[in-house]
């Protein structure tokens, strides 16, 4: 089973900026490629995710969402955990008013020979879970925009 996100330190620093023009919108970057290894076999498997947040006092860099992504996935990680695993980091990381991780990843071990089978799994916290239009604004804009192989 994997860890949890906040017993995995990261091995860079997330980098900030003050939020000095009070910008509150979603702030996504989408179809970040990882490969990760599943638990139960120790396969691999590629993916690509999708990562937002609302900023609050701090913006993070882009290239660290993608960084996140890449750390949790190779820690080993079953496709329905990878999801909460990168939000649980990102929400420690960045205490974001709301966020959402949005995970495709397949084919797996457990799709071994189904043709073109992917699993997509979410994760929200904050406002992204709790105002049901942010969600869906969110889920609606985090749509894979290529398709991984």
């Amino acid at each position: 089973m994997s860890l949890p996100a906040e017993t995995l330190p990261l091995s860079f620093p997330v980098t900030m900026f003050d939020n000095d023009g009070g910008y509150e919108e979603l702030v996504i970057v989408s179809d970040v490629a990882f490969v990760a290894r599943c638990d139960c076999h120790g396969l691999p498997y590629p993916g690509r995710a999708t990562v937002g947040y609302l900023p609050g006092d701090r913006i993070v860099g882009l290239s660290n969402l993608v960084r996140l992504v890449e750390h949790y996935a190779t820690e080993g990680a079953e496709p329905v955990l990878l999801a909460n695993v990168v939000a649980d980091g990102l929400e420690h990381a960045l205490g974001s008013p709301g966020l959402g991780v949005v995970v495709d990843a397949g084919p797996t071990c457990g799709d071994a020979g189904v043709d073109g089978a992917h699993q997509i799994t979410t994760a929200t916290r904050g406002r992204l879970r709790e105002r049901s239009t942010a969600r869906s604004e969110f889920l609606l804009r985090a749509r894979p925009r290529r398709r991984h192989t």
